[in-house]
């Protein structure tokens, strides 16, 4: 199992990957959001959305079967 540094690390990168997509889609596209690329930059960032919630509930898993409820 990841540790929680591990973990953090991990989901920095996704994280990452949104704040700079929608930050350059916002700042280049800010008057024209019918073009597509823009929905480009909104669909990878969906995307990575996707990512850190498999992540989440993959460590939330994890995390339960080593702490089993009583």
């Amino acid at each position: 199992m990841q540790t929680e540094r591990e973990f953090l690390h991990d989901i920095a990168s996704p994280l990452s990957t949104i704040s700079l997509n929608l930050d350059f889609a916002l700042k280049q596209y800010r008057h024209k959001i019918e073009d597509p690329s823009f929905w480009k930059h909104i669909e990878v960032s969906k995307e990575q959305v996707k990512r850190l919630i498999d992540m989440a509930d993959k460590r939330h898993h994890e995390v339960r079967l080593q702490n089993p409820e009583k």
